[in-house]
């Protein structure tokens, strides 16, 4: 996670005291045992978190936002997006500095 670009929220977040690898390893839909077991954790985490319900309307503005965050990962927070006819924002449109996208031919 890039640190300048956190949401600032009223409640202190169990994820901060966590390893940071344990919420950004569901990258695709098909999961290793150890990201299975780590989402299911930061999933754990996040259920008994006093920030719960202000962080999920933070990452529910952003399409493609990496990681678990409000309790879900992204795939279930694109779903719920989808599902409710949200707006959302490019994640990284929202940064100020150039982040270098890498194209791989398929």
């Amino acid at each position: 996670m890039y640190n300048d670009h956190m949401p600032r929220l009223s409640s202190p977040a169990l994820c901060a005291e966590s390893d940071p690898d344990m919420w950004h390893d569901n990258s695709a839909r098909v999961l290793n045992e150890m990201q299975t077991e780590h989402l299911r954790m930061a999933k754990s985490i996040c259920r008994k978190c006093e920030a719960l319900d202000e962080c999920k309307a933070y990452a529910m503005k952003y399409a493609n936002l990496p990681g678990v965050w409000g309790g879900q990962d992204h795939i279930e927070r694109q779903e719920e997006q989808r599902r409710l006819n949200l707006p959302t924002i490019e994640w990284a449109s929202t940064f100020n500095t150039y982040i270098p996208v890498r194209i791989f031919n398929a």
